[in-house]
């Protein structure tokens, strides 16, 4: 690596480019604190996005979603016929659905604290946060479910045992 002579370096890109102007850098950081202080303060206006407790994984929250729109009912509906073992969502195809929903511990928790806000109505909850709302009351809601399921399975295939002895 050579230097150059000044006297090549005459009418060159580097001698033609204009000197940049002096800045302060504490008026451009005093500039920064003023536009974050704004943007703090409309999100705290409400202009920005609704902030929101975070009760569920979001790829969690999203198969449960999935799960539960195979079952098309609201989650007060899915706890009435978890409840009495009848109905669209006592179906064996729906029982195994509804066994990959059961709340997990850390989730029964949350949507407990969750539960008790008294502001909860306006929050803006997903399908999957308002059916653990709804289905933490159920006692034992897992072994339920496993059993239901276990009925059904069975049901199914004692009809189909008496069909083949009928025929």
């Amino acid at each position: 690596w050579a230097k150059l002579p000044a006297r090549e370096l005459d009418g060159s890109v580097w001698t033609r480019r204009p000197v940049a102007p002096a800045f302060d850098p504490l008026e451009v950081f005093k500039r920064c604190d003023i536009l974050f202080k704004a943007s703090a303060a409309k999100q705290l206006l409400g202009g920005g996005k609704p902030s929101r407790p975070r009760v569920m994984d979001p790829n969690r929250q999203n198969m449960v979603g999935i799960c539960l729109s195979k079952i098309r009912m609201p989650p007060a509906m899915i706890k009435r016929d978890i409840l009495l073992l009848e109905g669209p969502a006592a179906a064996p195809d729906s029982l195994v659905s509804l066994q990959k929903c059961v709340p997990q511990q850390h989730e029964e928790a949350a949507v407990a604290a969750l539960a008790e806000l008294p502001d909860r109505e306006s929050l803006a909850l997903s399908e999957a946060e308002r059916y653990f709302l709804e289905v933490i009351s159920v006692p034992r809601l897992g072994p339920r479910l496993k059993a239901a399921a276990a009925r059904a399975s069975m049901l199914g295939d004692v009809a189909s045992a008496r069909s083949g002895l009928q025929s």
